[in-house]
């Protein structure tokens, strides 16, 4: 495990865990259902149920976070 890797873990472990399902994340990111679930380094869902999935809040945070830094060229 990189250092960098574990930095995000612990920062992401300390944040309280929130939910967010689909329509939230699609509204938040502004990506539309099928890049939602595409992958291309986008956070994987959670099965909150037999046929709900969400996503944590601080993962996907996290994760445009690093789109905007990588768009700035700060990566």
């Amino acid at each position: 495990m990189t250092r960098k890797h574990s930095e995000k873990l612990q920062m992401v472990s300390q944040q309280p865990k929130r939910f967010m399902r689909l329509h939230e994340v699609m509204y938040k990111t502004g990506l539309n259902r099928s890049h939602v679930y595409a992958g291309c380094g986008f956070p994987k869902p959670v099965k909150i149920g037999p046929k709900a999935s969400a996503w944590i809040e601080s993962e996907v945070e996290q994760w445009m976070t690093e789109r905007i830094a990588a768009s700035r060229g700060q990566q």
